[in-house]
């Protein structure tokens, strides 16, 4: 399960020493319990981790996107951190599980075939095929595959 995963990443963390990779494996664990919580579940399910990662990922980039630029005005710590914010966050999307873009435009097609989607407007689209794809694809990526898809 990927929360032993997450349990072992905090481990390796406090033995390197490394801040910035134990708060945010702690912050995930955190996010995570509060979600199977949240659907009163005993197990820390994948779904739940996957959830709280992207949360993690999300909240990172506007603390990255947060800073003015150029940051070469900032002071070395500041920097230092920012670039370990980053590499971490490159980290942590590895334990997310990706589709490759052919494969879900071909799922994407196939959801707007099934469900009679073609003459409908973008918006009803979006919602139905992320309601269908679930944790599996970012919304960005699907938005984009749709436009695509939309302008054929």
């Amino acid at each position: 399960m990927l929360i032993d995963l997450i349990n072992e990443q905090i481990k390796l963390a406090m033995k390197n020493r490394d801040k910035v990779y134990e708060n945010g494996f702690k912050s995930i664990k955190a996010k995570a319990i509060e979600f199977a919580r949240e659907e009163h579940n005993q197990e820390i399910e994948d779904k739940y981790v996957i959830k709280a990662i992207k949360k993690e990922l999300k909240e990172n980039k506007q603390t990255i996107d947060s800073y003015p630029q150029p940051i070469k005005n900032l002071p070395f710590e500041k920097v230092q951190y920012l670039c370990q914010l980053g590499n971490f966050n490159i980290y942590i999307n590895k334990f997310i599980p990706q589709i490759n873009e052919k494969d879900l435009k071909n799922e994407i097609l196939s959801i707007i075939y099934a469900k009679s989607l073609k003459d409908k407007p973008f918006g009803l689209k979006m919602k139905s095929i992320m309601k269908e794809l679930g944790d599996k694809a970012d919304g960005k990526i699907v938005s984009k595959i749709l436009k695509e898809l939309d302008n054929v």
